[in-house]
């Protein structure tokens, strides 16, 4: 889900012989990414209020989510882990610190579709947004069906740290390497919160005052206030807003759109940007999309279209509360909505 860039076939080319002779530079790319979850993970834990947050009573989750929007307000309610009994306020409800999921699909890479596997890990902090996507790209050489170029590719956000895009070839060859630019930032934090339809108690406003640098709010949008709302998010000087549209009968996301920066060769400005879910599941006691596709809009004034580059399927699902303890769930627990 993150920019769209375009691959050079030379380097693709070139890589081939490399790859024929040395293996891909794994230990070094692992390392760093186990760096930065380890330190996605610190960055989480030090987040105030957060040991408060663990558990909190359903009679505090109603009084976060009262004051929402009416549409948002009927997601949290069949998204989150309530009891059975409206009566029961004291009754806890757990929050995860951090998600970890392993996802496979597709992606457009040069304009053709190429497979992808990835494991991605959440900070499911407000105050402390983040993630790292770690996925391996199958690129086919020259039109061939059965070999294929591996791409190491790493999108990420960590509070503090700020954006990282990473991609190289075999043998440590380097393709994208970006990192911590306002238009970077910016669209990481717009995907962290897309995404965050995975944990979607991260959405929720806090009862106490998070920080100076953060603050999230709902509002109802004029234009379809019965199907969407719209989303609030300042962090780190950054400002987020995207809408989020929901299905009038599960009262969950179906599409969130933006203003998102777009890389188009050497520059980046925004473009409308959209992210579709879809087969929800129960998983972690959540109800949560396995399929998420995203894309550009054409900039068609006639006839805009949607153009995909991402199509996700995620997997398995493990929830950590802290280092004690998780909930994890495989992708055969299902538990109907899909749409």
């Amino acid at each position: 889900m993150f920019f769209a860039v375009a691959l050079p076939h030379l380097y693709i080319a070139a890589a081939v012989v490399i790859a024929s002779i040395f293996p891909f530079a794994y230990r070094s790319w692992h390392k760093e990414t186990n760096d930065l979850m380890q330190k996605l993970s610190e960055e989480g834990h030090a987040a105030p209020h957060d040991e408060d947050d663990e558990c909190i009573t359903f009679s505090v989750l109603k009084e976060r989510i009262k004051g929402l929007p009416k549409v948002v307000q009927q997601w949290m309610e069949a998204a989150l882990p309530l009891p059975p009994t409206s009566s029961d306020d004291e009754a806890m409800i757990p929050f995860a610190r951090r998600l970890r999921i392993e996802q496979e699909g597709t992606f457009l890479l040069n304009k053709q579709w190429i497979k992808f596997s990835a494991t991605q890990e959440f900070s499911c902090r407000q105050t402390h947004p983040g993630f790292v996507w770690d996925a391996e790209m199958h690129n086919p050489l020259l039109g061939s069906c059965t070999v294929t170029v591996p791409i190491a590719v790493r999108d990420a956000y960590i509070h503090g740290t700020g954006g990282i895009m990473k991609a190289q070839l075999p043998l440590g060859i380097p393709v994208v390497n970006m990192k911590d630019t306002d238009d970077l930032n910016l669209g990481e934090i717009m995907r962290w919160l897309a995404e965050a339809t995975l944990f979607p108690f991260a959405l929720l406003p806090q009862d106490h005052e998070s920080s100076d640098e953060t603050r999230l709010r709902w509002t109802v949008n004029p234009d379809s206030s019965d199907t969407s709302a719209i989303l609030e998010f300042k962090h780190n000087n950054q400002t987020a807003k995207m809408t989020y549209f929901f299905d009038p009968d599960t009262h969950l996301p179906t599409t969130v759109k933006a203003k998102r920066p777009k890389m188009t060769g050497n520059k980046t400005e925004l473009a409308d940007w959209e992210g579709h879910f879809s087969y929800y599941e129960l998983h972690g006691g959540l109800m949560v999309p396995t399929k998420m596709e995203v894309g550009w809009k054409t900039s068609n004034i006639d006839c805009p279209l949607l153009e995909l580059y991402f199509k996700g399927k995620n997997m398995k699902f493990i929830y950590l509360m802290n280092a004690r303890t998780r909930h994890e769930y495989g992708s055969d627990e299902m538990h109907g909505h899909s749409d």
